[in-house]
C-alpha cells in the first residue's frame, strides 16, 4: 500500500462570495490513531509523516491559506481529511 492513494476535491462554500476549499483525503490503514503524525501546510503543499510508517510530500493544485487549515482524523475509515481554504489573489 502506498501512501500516494489521495482524493483531492475543490468545493465552493456558501458564503456570500463564494469560497473555495480544497480537501486532501489521505488514507492511512496502518493507524489506529493519528498520535504521532506530524502534519505540515505551506503554501502548495502538504506534508504527512509519521517516522518509520507514512512520509508523504503533496503538491497542492491550488495556493491555500495556511491559517484556515484544519484537520480531522477518520478513525473508523483510518482516513486524515485536510481542509483548507484557497488563497485569494488580491
Amino acid at each position: 500500500w502506498k501512501l500516494s492513494q489521495i482524493s483531492n476535491e475543490v468545493e465552493e462554500g456558501q458564503e456570500e462570495a463564494p469560497t473555495l476549499q480544497v480537501v486532501a483525503k489521505i488514507e492511512m490503514p496502518l493507524l489506529d490513531s493519528i498520535k504521532g503524525v506530524e502534519v505540515d501546510i505551506s503554501d502548495r503543499k502538504i506534508s504527512v509523516l509519521k517516522p518509520g510508517v507514512y512520509e508523504l510530500d503533496l503538491p497542492l493544485p491550488y495556493a491555500v491559506d495556511a491559517d484556515s487549515v484544519q484537520a480531522k482524523w477518520l478513525k473508523k475509515h483510518r482516513i486524515l481529511q485536510v481542509t483548507m481554504t484557497r488563497a485569494v489573489d488580491l
